[in-house]
C-alpha cells in the first residue's frame, strides 16, 4: 500500500509542477493533428494516433477541453477521491460521445503528459507515464470501455 501511495503522489509532485496546457494551446494542438499536422512532428505525434484510431471525427464534434483538464488534474486529489472524479469524466464524456469520446480524451491526455509537444524532454517518472493505464482500469464498465 505504501509504494501505490508514493507512486500516486509522484504523479501529484508532476501534475502540481506541470498543470494542464492551456485551453488555447490544447485547442490549437489538436485542431492541428485534426487537419495539416505541422505543429507536433515528433514520432508519435496526436495526428498519428488519430489517423490510426480512426478518432478524427471525435477530434472535431466531441473535444471538451473541461474534462482533459479536470483528467489531468484528478491526482491533486487523494486516490479514493481522484478514482472518484476520473470515473464521473468517464461517464460524462461516454453520454457526450461514446467510445469515441473517451478514447479521444484518453490519447490526448496521454500525449499531452507524456509527449514532448507541451513539455519538451523532461524526465517523467513511471507513475506519470502510466497515468493512463490506470484511468484504463478506472472507465472499466462504463459504456464500452473495457479494460
Amino acid at each position: 500500500m505504501a509504494a501505490i501511495q508514493a507512486e500516486h503522489e509522484q504523479l501529484q509532485d508532476f501534475v502540481r509542477e506541470h498543470d494542464c496546457p492551456a485551453k488555447e494551446a490544447v485547442v490549437e494542438w489538436l485542431k492541428d493533428a485534426a487537419g495539416p499536422g505541422q505543429l507536433d512532428r515528433s514520432e508519435q505525434s496526436l495526428k498519428s494516433v488519430l489517423e490510426d484510431l480512426g478518432l478524427m471525427e471525435a477530434a472535431v464534434t466531441c473535444f471538451d477541453y473541461d474534462c482533459l483538464r479536470r483528467l489531468w488534474r484528478a491526482p491533486l486529489a487523494g486516490r479514493k477521491e481522484a478514482d472518484h472524479i476520473q470515473r464521473e469524466i468517464g461517464m460524462e464524456l461516454d453520454k457526450k460521445g461514446g467510445m469515441a469520446c473517451m478514447r479521444l480524451h484518453y490519447y490526448m491526455l496521454n500525449y499531452a503528459l507524456c509527449g514532448q509537444y507541451f513539455f519538451g524532454p523532461i524526465p517523467r517518472s513511471t507513475p506519470v507515464m502510466c497515468y493512463v493505464n490506470h484511468l484504463n482500469m478506472v472507465w472499466t464498465g462504463i459504456g464500452e470501455w473495457l479494460c
